[in-house]
């Protein structure tokens, strides 16, 4: 490949810049200041998937803090009665398939819960 000025390597990116200031209006009393002030920096990276594995290794916290919040909401809809709708055919993946056999016995408990508690009126939700 080359470039425009016949180099053999792409030409290097600048840095993304943005920045943001607020102001208080003026008032009849005061002048208008600045009050806050924000500024991003961003340089381009090249995004591969060995790129990627190690900034998720490098911050593996967030990782498993967002997993542990997926996974709280879960069962927040498992308690709340939600009916667990599984991938179309063809379309899961394998830990999705995983996930759903560790949790079939889960729901047949409850079905079958709720099919004893269906005949005193009560139901599991």
């Amino acid at each position: 490949i080359s470039w425009d000025d016949g180099a053999d390597a792409p030409p290097a990116m600048p840095p993304l810049c943005v920045s943001t200031t607020m102001v208080r209006r003026p008032t009849k009393s005061t002048k208008a200041e600045k009050y806050f002030n924000a500024r991003l920096t961003l340089a381009p990276e090249d995004l591969t998937p060995l790129s990627l594995a190690g900034h998720m290794v490098r911050t593996p916290f967030y990782c498993v803090l967002l997993q542990i919040y997926i996974h709280y909401e879960a069962v927040h809809l498992f308690v709340k009665g939600i009916e667990f709708v599984p991938h179309p055919t063809g379309a899961e993946t394998g830990a999705s398939a995983a996930i759903g056999a560790i949790m079939a016995p889960i729901f047949a408990a409850k079905d079958w819960w709720n099919e004893r508690a269906g005949a005193s009126g009560k139901k599991v939700h």
